[in-house]
């Protein structure tokens, strides 16, 4: 993979600045010129207006050229923005009437030394509800999500958010802050960018298990308990680890149950991923999260019901005329095993995607708020069953099944009931058998 020195050194990139800078001494000339001789005529306003334009065009140009010949060809997260390359190129090449290999060189240096920068930062909350902090008291944080020695997400633990709650030490059921910190290697706008970024995953991602516990019972006296969300993180489901990167403060010890937020990771995993461009299952779950992500921020339930049923299209449709009949009877495959519970399910999801049209062509929706709840608790489980069964594929070898392989075998399974293989059993399923969410 190429890095960033590589990419800045490159021929075309290298040229192009040469061209550019040479371009602005011949117009810093030209001004000098203009400026001296007293016998030249001009229209200095229209000069000055040429000259501004003449700089944005090449500002432009530049931000395109940073853009498609070297960001584009990083991983994700990257080390420096568009921005930053933009203004030191400016300040060292652009504005500067050095040589231009002594300019290039002081532009690569101030480019590294910009992207070598550490930064972390204060705690900051992600998600409200009741979670359990299952690590010793002396580690103070566990590492959620890690890219090389460059990128790193840890949660640092839970703050009640009533006052009475704080006096008491232990695991108590109450409602409460998950806190989480990010560092990284990159600019401060860049590091500013992947804060955002990771902000925007963990709040998706633990309100999406949040969701999921709901759904785990129809008993209505069970459903009335508040649904905990352990703070554990793992490879993938049933899978429990050590997390050892700094064995003086991160460490996580083998818990008593199988982990609840090992979805988190890979939701962080999908958004920073380079994809090709090509259908893929991985290109389809980075869309679903991103789609889920704009669903959550929504104040306006028809954009988030919408959102939240673009996600489920995202993983399990092709373009077809009959979307909504694809949709529901693929989501039923996936998620309902029992045969005679299916048509309920493609029921459930028709009704979920007529609700949907109607709500974006202006149609009052009757409890409009309970239909978006649903909609997004489906998503999530679309979701955690697509990461299941690429997990799976992986185990057994298939590094990368098609999108179009995924979809045929769930439609050759719709008369055939029984879990497809890797998906485990979703209590999603309880939406369509009854229980009371509202």
């Amino acid at each position: 993979m190429p890095n960033l020195p590589g990419l800045l050194n490159a021929r075309g990139v290298r040229d192009w600045l040469r061209e550019s800078a040479e371009g602005e001494d011949r117009l810093r000339n030209f001004d000098r010129l203009l400026r001296s001789d007293e016998s030249i005529v001009t229209d200095s306003l229209e000069y000055k207006k040429a000259l501004e334009r003449t700089h944005r065009e090449r500002r432009t140009r530049m931000r395109e050229l940073f853009r498609e010949r070297v960001l584009s060809q990083l991983d994700p997260p990257l080390p420096v923005t568009v921005r930053d390359l933009t203004d030191a190129a400016e300040c060292h090449l652009i504005r500067s009437e050095c040589d231009f290999e002594v300019g290039y060189s002081a532009f690569l240096d101030a480019a590294m030394g910009t992207a070598a920068a550490w930064h972390r930062s204060r705690p900051f909350a992600v998600a409200e509800g009741y979670f359990l902090w299952e690590l010793d008291p002396s580690d103070d944080q566990v590492c959620v999500w890690r890219r090389g020695d460059d990128f790193a997400v840890h949660f640092t633990g839970t703050v009640p958010l009533e006052a009475e709650d704080a006096a008491v030490r232990g695991q108590i059921i109450s409602r409460r802050q998950v806190m989480a910190t990010v560092e990284a290697k990159c600019s401060m706008t860049a590091f500013r960018r992947f804060q955002n970024d990771v902000r925007d995953v963990l709040r998706t991602g633990l309100r999406t298990v949040h969701h999921l516990k709901r759904v785990l019972s129809v008993d209505p006296e069970e459903a009335r308990l508040p649904p905990i969300v352990r703070l554990c993180v793992s490879v993938s489901p049933g899978i429990e680890i050590h997390l050892d990167d700094h064995p003086a403060r991160v460490r996580m010890r083998e818990a008593r149950m199988p982990a609840d937020c090992w979805i988190v990771p890979e939701m962080l995993d999908a958004v920073f991923a380079r994809t090709s461009k090509k259908d893929s299952i991985d290109r389809r779950i980075r869309n679903a999260v991103l789609l889920l992500i704009e669903a959550d921020r929504q104040r306006n339930d028809a954009i988030g019901l919408s959102l939240a049923i673009g996600a489920v299209e995202a993983l399990v449709c092709r373009n077809s005329d009959a979307l909504s009949q694809m949709l529901a009877e693929n989501v039923a495959v996936l998620l309902e095993p029992e045969g005679h519970e299916r048509p309920r399910a493609v029921a459930f999801c028709k009704q979920l995607y007529d609700a949907r049209s109607r709500a974006l062509h202006g149609s009052h929706l009757e409890q409009e708020r309970s239909v978006r709840r649903r909609a997004r608790i489906l998503a999530g489980a679309v979701l955690k069953a697509i990461l299941e069964r690429r997990d799976h594929m992986r185990r057994i070898g298939i590094d990368a099944e098609r999108p179009d392989d995924l979809l045929r075998e769930l439609q050759d399974a719709k008369f055939s009931p029984g879990e497809v293989p890797g998906v485990s059993d979703s209590a999603v399923r309880n939406l369509w058998r009854g229980a009371d969410l509202d």
